[in-house]
């Protein structure tokens, strides 16, 4: 553990250039800004993606205030570790990796809906059953969902001659 008094109140881009400069960049980062610091309710913990950039959020739940609580500002990880153990049996391991990846493929949501439309396709489950958060989270029903569901923005992007899949598992 060390004293992060000089990255209070940094907000986390700053905050992870910062510690790839301390540290390196072959590292990844897991951080909150002042919104965790301040243990606000929504606060989420940020972490750095291939670039360098904090742009991965865990935000469910404040997972951000739990760390600011700690006083924790940042948890810097080696990504050049020693390798993992050897897997016990790795024809049972693939077998069951395969049967895992066929399992969600043919579930009708993760198989179909999340590939089509991706998380934008929760917006009108969940906003029909009144727990999508708008305006600043005093609703729970947006009335306009229909303009930003999952289904409009894949309508939208076939008109412009998009292509939404994001399918990226290998055939099995």
């Amino acid at each position: 553990m060390v004293p992060a008094n000089e990255y209070k109140g940094m907000r986390t881009y700053a905050l992870s250039e910062a510690l790839f400069k301390s540290y390196g960049s072959h590292n990844a980062i897991m951080c909150i800004g002042p919104a965790g610091e301040q243990m606000l309710h929504a606060a989420p913990i940020q972490s750095t993606e291939t670039k360098g950039r904090p742009c991965r959020a865990a935000g469910r739940g404040g997972l951000g205030a739990v760390m600011g609580s700690k006083g924790l500002k940042a948890i810097v990880l080696d990504s050049g570790g020693q390798a993992t153990d050897a897997i016990a049996d790795p024809e049972a391991f693939e077998k069951a990796a395969k049967d895992f990846a066929c399992a969600v493929r043919n579930n009708p949501f993760s198989g179909d809906v999340l590939p089509k439309f991706g998380t934008a396709g929760l917006v009108a489950p969940v906003n029909s059953m009144g727990g999508f958060p708008s305006y600043n989270a005093t609703k729970g029903v947006f009335e306009d969902w229909e303009k930003i569901s999952g289904e409009h923005i894949a309508e939208l992007m076939a008109k412009r001659g998009a292509r939404l899949d994001i399918r990226a598992a290998p055939n099995v």
